[in-house]
């Protein structure tokens, strides 16, 4: 018998026959149990073809090949991203320490600050998602969008473009910086500090990486603006647009 069995055992006709929450967790247990083994290797390939990719950037002649790369690289990052959600969630190993150098390291490529994340995301996505909180992809009512300015309607008009064109846009407007770079007022005074100290690591990471894309053409045949385009600016892009789309529709469907 497996975990549905016992769910669905528990559960037929009404609540007085459901399982509890305890009998739930020990039925679902063997299938939530982390793997160190293959998280660690999931988190190496990862990152090994995303490096791989910004070298295909960087090294590769022709000008189609660079375009693929940056493209790839920004699929990458975006699985990067949710690598990162789920060591965040310490589903990639069973110690919290590992868990956490694992989801630190995933989110510096993305410019996520990880204890920003843990904050937005444990305390306030998964307890209130869309209610209490600016959550991802709260609709406005009909008032709230005819209180706004007129180029503030016009940028939720662009956000929500039946082309898809705003999920990178609105994640990077309403996400990305006021809620996973930046701490913002509303962060909580315990962990302050701690997000101000991942901002200062995200801001010398990028600062370091974006230099070394500029200094190309001391190393290889790119030159700086094609760099620093294809290497960083296209793949962070494409990867905030995969994950605001994802996020789009696991949440409102």
């Amino acid at each position: 018998m497996d975990g549905a069995d016992v769910i669905q055992e528990k559960s037929p006709g009404s609540n007085a026959g459901a399982a509890s929450p305890q009998e739930i967790k020990r039925a679902l247990a063997a299938y939530a149990t982390p793997n160190a083994r293959e998280g660690v290797k999931h988190f190496v390939l990862d990152f090994v073809l995303y490096g791989l990719m910004i070298a295909g950037v960087l090294f590769l002649q022709p000008l189609w090949a660079k375009i693929l790369c940056s493209i790839l690289a920004g699929v990458k990052l975006a699985n990067l991203g949710t690598m990162g959600h789920d060591a965040a969630h310490g589903n990639l190993a069973s110690s919290r320490l590992a868990n956490d150098i694992m989801g630190i390291a995933l989110f510096t490529p993305c410019l996520y600050n990880y204890r920003l994340w843990q904050h937005d995301h444990h305390q306030l996505h998964h307890i209130h998602t869309n209610v209490n909180h600016q959550d991802s992809w709260v609709p406005l009512s009909k008032a709230q969008y005819d209180a706004l300015p007129a180029w503030h309607r016009a940028l939720h008009r662009a956000y929500r473009s039946s082309w898809g064109l705003g999920f990178g846009l609105y994640y990077l407007i309403e996400r990305w910086m006021p809620v996973r770079f930046i701490p913002n007022k509303g962060v909580p005074k315990e962990i302050r500090a701690s997000a101000w100290r991942h901002l200062v690591y995200l801001t010398a990471y990028a600062a370091l990486f974006i230099a070394l894309l500029a200094a190309a053409p001391l190393y290889s045949r790119t030159d700086s603006v094609t760099a620093v385009l294809l290497g960083f600016v296209v793949p962070f892009y494409l990867g905030l647009t995969i994950f605001s789309a994802t996020v789009d529709v696991q949440l409102t469907h």
